[in-house]
């Protein structure tokens, strides 16, 4: 089940408006779910209700404190892609070139409100970090506070994972040429009921759901009128107008 349908946006987009920019959409690259056909992954556009986290410094910009927002945002995603246990998630690029492992966000949902938060982690170790290491996720519904005295570099605390053939890691070591990673090590590591982004590159997202029991979380609300952002891009506009 390869995803290059967003090839067929893009010719969409251009179609329909030949001023606007090109879309950054991943044509180079590949994730696939083996042995699923389209029509059992592709969610198609859903919208999702974010919780997500401040982070506040002190005078001297030498302690960062962190505590999950109180209020949330709507955040679309162009597309969706089922994830359920037992599955794989298979990243390539179709150049055949080598690439870090792509960074992860993950927002979960467990008691099923609609209400995706934020996951963040502590990092395990004694010394500035070099490759990859321990760390530990905190629950989702753990808000802080989080008090980071060594912001800005080399901090315990983050929201910026990397995917390798483990799952969720920090600190990835080394290129790959490949990324295949059991969905179920990701339901260990945030539990069902999550969304994820997923970037091999800057400008270049897959969006996935990690399904799970909860009725709410588990089918977030239809597409519907698409709400322009401060910092929208023109590709951004016209998947969502046109997509």
């Amino acid at each position: 089940m390869k995803k290059r349908f967003l090839a067929i946006l893009l010719t969409l987009v251009m179609a329909l408006a030949l001023t606007v920019p090109a879309l950054a959409v991943p044509e180079d690259w590949d994730l696939d779910i083996p042995g699923k056909k389209d029509e059992e992954v592709l969610m198609g556009e859903r919208t999702f209700v974010l919780r997500n986290w401040d982070v506040a410094y002190d005078e001297n910009g030498e302690t960062a404190t962190y505590t999950k927002k109180a209020e949330t945002e709507n955040y679309p995603a162009p597309f969706v892609v089922r994830v359920q246990k037992g599955d794989t998630i298979v990243i390539t690029n179709n150049n055949g070139s080598e690439f870090t492992p792509p960074t992860l966000f993950a927002w979960s949902d467990p008691d099923g409100d609609g209400v995706y938060d934020s996951r963040m982690y502590e990092l395990k170790w004694e010394n500035p970090p070099v490759g990859k290491h321990d760390h530990e996720t905190f629950a989702a519904d753990f808000a802080g506070p989080l008090l980071d005295d060594c912001a800005p570099a080399y901090g315990p605390y983050d929201n910026v994972y990397h995917l390798d053939d483990e799952g969720a890691c920090t600190g990835p070591a080394g290129s790959v040429t490949k990324v295949s990673v059991p969905a179920d090590t990701l339901y260990s590591e945030f539990g069902p009921n999550t969304f994820l982004q997923i970037s091999p590159e800057q400008g270049v997202s897959w969006w996935l759901l990690l399904e799970g029991e909860a009725g709410a979380s588990a089918q977030p609300a239809e597409a519907g009128t698409y709400t322009v952002k401060y910092g929208d891009t023109w590709g951004q506009l016209a998947l969502n107008n046109y997509g």
